[in-house]
């Protein structure tokens, strides 16, 4: 018992570094062998749980990964073009840079939630350890490179939802040290420290058209107000006083009718025709 420790330590160490010699004078050594010797984590849940809890606190190199440690090793970016590639929304020479570290990561037990089938693992291994081309991947495996593919996409699908979980976590965690909550409101929930809201938007924008329209009338109102002031008005001639008083002299307020401009031009017509 007291070996087990540094038998441990010595396993862990040993993984790492055939997992980086994977990529240099182990590269044309074949896959089977490569996995088996790597020997990651059982695809059976509950025995990688009691495994990986054995070791984990006494083994820094596989401890699992958290948002904070994932970003030394990959970018927001990488996450996001590895989303992308899970989705089949981008080809796979976009997240050729990505998948070494991603497979090292894997290898290394530093995702004990991730479950990867044998043959997924063996694939991530060839692809991203030992710089394979999916081509000499079938060749080795006798299978078609398409269906190869396949798998590998699912696998990076996993993975990128592995990493996608921690980020999320992250900001949860983020949220509840400064007093917020990212929990799913119900129905007529009030968030805490705010108000129930109990109009609509259809009818706060209705509150707000009559507002404008108001303001609206108001601005016609003086609008038209201002142009029956006196200043505005046209002085009439001497032909419309004289008309207006039909020789009789003036007392009091005289109304002079105003004429229409066509009527004026007619008058002035029959005038020259008189003339």
């Amino acid at each position: 018992s007291r070996a087990a420790p540094i038998l441990d330590h010595f396993v862990a160490d040993f993984r790492l570094r055939f997992l980086r010699l994977l990529q240099g004078p182990f590269a044309k050594q074949p896959t089977r062998l490569a996995l088996s010797v790597v020997d990651p984590l059982p695809q059976d849940a509950a025995a990688a749980r009691e495994e990986n809890e054995d070791m984990e606190s006494a083994i820094e190199s596989q401890q699992p990964l958290t948002a904070a440690s994932l970003l030394q090793f990959l970018s927001r970016d990488d996450i996001h073009r590895l989303e992308q590639y899970g989705r089949n929304l981008v080809e796979y020479g976009l997240i050729l840079d990505v998948v070494p570290m991603l497979a090292s990561l894997y290898m290394s037990r530093r995702m004990p939630s991730v479950r990867l089938s044998s043959l997924q693992g063996a694939i991530l291994l060839a692809v991203g350890c030992q710089h394979r081309t999916f081509d000499e991947v079938s060749q080795e495996f006798n299978a078609p490179a398409s269906q190869l593919l396949a798998l590998f996409n699912k696998a990076m699908h996993k993975l990128s939802n592995h990493c996608k979980t921690l980020l999320e976590q992250q900001v949860e965690e983020e949220g509840e040290a400064e007093g917020l909550s990212t929990r799913a409101m119900k129905s007529g929930q009030v968030v805490q420290g705010g108000a129930f809201v109990k109009d609509s938007l259809k009818s706060e924008q209705q509150v707000a058209g009559q507002k404008v329209n108001k303001k609206l009338e108001e601005k016609r109102k003086e609008l038209l107000s201002t142009l029956t002031e006196e200043k505005f008005a046209i002085a009439p001639s001497t032909e419309d006083f004289s008309e207006a008083l039909q020789g009789s002299a003036p007392s009091g307020t005289v109304s002079v009718k105003k004429k229409r401009q066509n009527d004026a031009g007619a008058a002035q017509q029959g005038k020259k025709r008189k003339s």
